[in-house]
């Protein structure tokens, strides 16, 4: 491999690469969550199995109007805040809002990080100075912030 190409591509790519190399095993399931392969008895660890992360899922957006503010189909409270490390419905309709403002252009993946954070804090600044409020320009939804985040997604 050409070592331009390798720290271009960054360790997970070259990690990546090292596993295609091995090859997968004839008794390898099909199936991406049995990863028992790694087994010694070749029996499905799923339950043993740890989290992670193979690619963003892209979620869809369904916007809706109900007293005033902007829904987007995923959640439809205003208590619940979106985790920065793991997809929530939280973290989607956040997402869903801010994209429709036009303050997030990433993929809509449920998981509320640094780009999603840097947006709602606009969009909290945006609130408060439109609607003369004092909401935390924290750049996480709270109670406060999501019914601004729906007032402003929704026109207002």
């Amino acid at each position: 491999m050409n070592k331009k190409l390798a720290l271009r591509a960054g360790p997970c790519a070259v990690a990546l690469g090292a596993l295609m190399a091995l090859g997968t095993p004839a008794h390898a399931s099909p199936d991406v969550g049995n990863i028992g392969w790694f087994s010694s008895n070749h029996t499905s660890v799923k339950s043993q199995a740890q989290p992670r992360t193979m690619s963003a899922q892209a979620y869809s957006c369904h916007f809706y109007a109900y007293g005033g503010g902007e829904y987007a189909g995923h959640y439809s409270g205003n208590t619940v805040v979106p985790s920065p490390t793991s997809v929530t419905s939280a973290g989607i309709e956040a997402q869903c809002l801010l994209s429709v403002l036009g303050m997030y252009t990433d993929t809509i993946d449920g998981i509320f990080g640094p780009h999603s954070q840097a947006a709602m804090k606009v969009a909290q600044q945006a609130y408060n100075e439109s609607h003369h409020k004092h909401v935390a320009v924290d750049g996480f939804p709270g109670p406060e912030s999501w019914w601004g985040l729906r007032l402003l997604a929704g026109g207002d």
